[in-house]
């Protein structure tokens, strides 16, 4: 999954000299609308992963193809009526809210109407990839969302030498998606027809709780998204899409480092449906691992970007964007470092049937942060946007543990020892940020960040079984490399 990060690290700078600043920042507004509808499913995608994972822990695979059929068929519906919305309310999106330049409103209005029609396709997608998610085929998955993923951004980079047309970049988005349906169908087809069953059918018994589960997860999916990108749209209406691309471009590489998090708790999502009731302490040791190993991975990584942002930036791209987005990508990673820990608690939430959880703590945040962000957009542009980003990853973090210590009592010393370790870690990023912005060499600051990170990540994160087996493995590749 680290194939889209790559290609956008290599397609962006072509992108942006291609379609120019305005049509990328329209762009960018068209990949968050791929990314809102693809969890545009009333949260049946998810409901039928802890379903399916269900029905196998308890031995009930002849169920499983009903569960299936039903929860897709109400997916497709689902997903036709989002592109219907979305086709009818393009003209409102291009023509009242952002501020697109005139010349540009007939390739956004195309552009958008064009993505409407795939909603359905990148819906259905969402169900279709929580079957396989049940089945434990991540290996797969991994292997379809990948290139899908690189294709966001490889698509654009390849019409923009022959035409900057803002449309023709956007029908490679929706090919690509198209595709990617086709092979997940493909898949979740021949894995079924694995399974002996007597016959298959809609299951109104089985609709029930599907939506009901689905409902607190729809609206998670829908708000959470909303604030997600709110800040963005925000910055379109107050300012230009020249500042949309100042912000989205940070944003859109540093959160696709969110494949990390989203891939392991991919995998404990059903392993944790699947032991809560049958080896419960299984599932609080593996709450623990899930936890201290995306802390580890992503604090070194997330560090080392703040170090060397604003070089980073110049050499990727040029020193005038290094200087716009330097430190709005700084801000971003310590947003995006800490709300990759708090995913671990939101799939454990999940997991034992409290979807309504995560659903209540991002109604707050609607009510909270979107004015904040207003606000802060209004006040200091695209700092502003970041600051309010990375504040609002922190309060849904302290929610998110706290729930899950009063939900499953028996993680409660695993959050104690997390909120900790949360604690030093964001210590340590903003000395990064400090440091860097007295002009210490971003050599220098570099070296620090991994002199703190790494020796704290070994000796508070890594038990000592998992220290003595990285040790083990060491040894082996230094022996097999002698």
């Amino acid at each position: 999954m680290s194939l889209p990060l790559i290609a956008a690290v290599f397609a962006i700078p072509g992108i942006i000299e291609g379609l120019g600043e305005s049509r990328f920042g329209i762009l960018s507004i068209a990949w968050i609308v791929v990314g809102y509808f693809s969890i545009f499913d009333l949260g049946l995608g998810r409901a039928l992963t802890v379903a399916v994972s269900d029905k196998l822990g308890a031995q009930k695979q002849t169920e499983v193809p009903s569960v299936i059929v039903t929860a897709l068929s109400l997916i497709t519906a689902v997903g036709l009526l989002g592109g219907v919305l979305l086709y009818f309310g393009t003209d409102g999106l291009v023509n009242r809210w952002l501020n697109i330049p005139p010349d540009l409103i007939g390739e956004a209005l195309a552009s958008f109407s064009l993505l409407a029609f795939a909603v359905p396709v990148v819906v259905l997608s969402t169900g279709l990839r929580g079957v396989l998610e049940a089945f434990q085929d991540f290996k797969l998955i991994t292997l379809i969302r990948a290139p899908l993923g690189a294709a966001t951004f490889l698509g654009p980079a390849l019409t923009t030498p022959f035409t900057p047309s803002l449309t023709a970049a956007v029908a490679t988005l929706v090919i690509a998606r198209v595709l990617g349906f086709l092979v997940y169908a493909w898949f979740v087809t021949m894995r079924v027809r694995l399974i002996r069953y007597a016959h298959v059918s809609l299951d109104s018994s089985l609709a029930v709780p599907l939506l009901k589960f689905g409902g607190w997860m729809t609206v998670s999916n829908l708000v959470g998204p909303a604030i997600l990108y709110a800040d963005r749209v925000i910055i379109g209406g107050f300012m230009t899409m020249a500042a949309v691309s100042y912000y989205a471009t940070p944003f859109e590489i540093v959160t696709k480092l969110w494949f990390v998090p989203a891939g392991i708790v991919s995998v404990f999502l059903p392993a944790f449906a699947f032991s809560r009731s049958r080896e419960p302490e299984r599932m609080v040791s593996m709450f623990s691992s899930a936890t201290r190993y995306i802390f580890a991975l992503m604090m070194i990584a997330l560090l080392f970007i703040c170090a060397g942002s604003y070089e980073l930036l110049r050499v990727w791209l040029d020193a005038d964007f290094a200087r716009e987005s330097g430190l709005v990508l700084q801000i971003m990673t310590v947003g995006v470092f800490i709300n990759s820990v708090a995913q671990v608690p939101s799939a454990l939430l999940q997991s034992v049937d409290r979807p309504d959880i995560k659903a209540k703590i991002h109604l707050a945040e609607v009510v909270v942060f979107v004015p904040i962000v207003w606000f802060a957009v209004s006040r200091f542009g695209v700092i502003g946007a970041a600051a309010s980003f990375s504040l609002r990853i922190v309060f849904d973090t302290i929610a998110f543990f706290w729930f899950t210590a009063r939900v499953v009592e028996s993680v409660q010393s695993h959050v104690a020892k997390t909120a900790i370790d949360l604690c030093t870690a964001v210590f340590f990023f903003c000395l990064t940020l400090w440091l860097t912005h007295i002009e210490v060499s971003s050599m220098y600051v570099v070296t620090i960040g991994l002199l703190l990170s790494l020796p704290f990540c070994w000796l508070r994160v890594f038990s000592d079984t998992e220290r003595a087996q990285v040790l083990l493995h060491l040894r082996r590749g230094w022996r097999w490399s002698k």
